[in-house]
């Protein structure tokens, strides 16, 4: 079975957001969840100081189309990974 990534593109108010309710619903055992992680090309982003640290939340500081390169390159085809776009900029994604 593959592990389950969530993969937050942007980290700020809303990636935080997002972060954080993963992260609960993974708590009330509602999810799987083996990993989330924050594309935002800011080191300092809004969810490094926002999301409480959990070893399933990991960082990449690559802008989206460095990130999705290599991400879509070495994803499993039967992947059950969740994309979560920007609500203002689905299109993007």
């Amino acid at each position: 079975m593959c592990a389950v990534r969530f993969v937050i593109l942007g980290g700020g108010c809303y990636g935080s957001f997002y972060a954080k309710q993963l992260l609960l619903a993974r708590d009330a055992a509602a999810i799987r969840l083996d990993e989330i992680i924050v594309v935002d090309h800011d080191l300092e982003c809004q969810a490094r100081r926002d999301v409480p640290a959990d070893p399933v939340l990991t960082f990449d500081t690559r802008d989206w189309d460095d990130f999705f390169d290599g991400y879509m390159a070495s994803l499993d085809p039967s992947s059950d990974d969740q994309i979560v776009p920007p609500p203002f900029t689905p299109h993007l994604a």
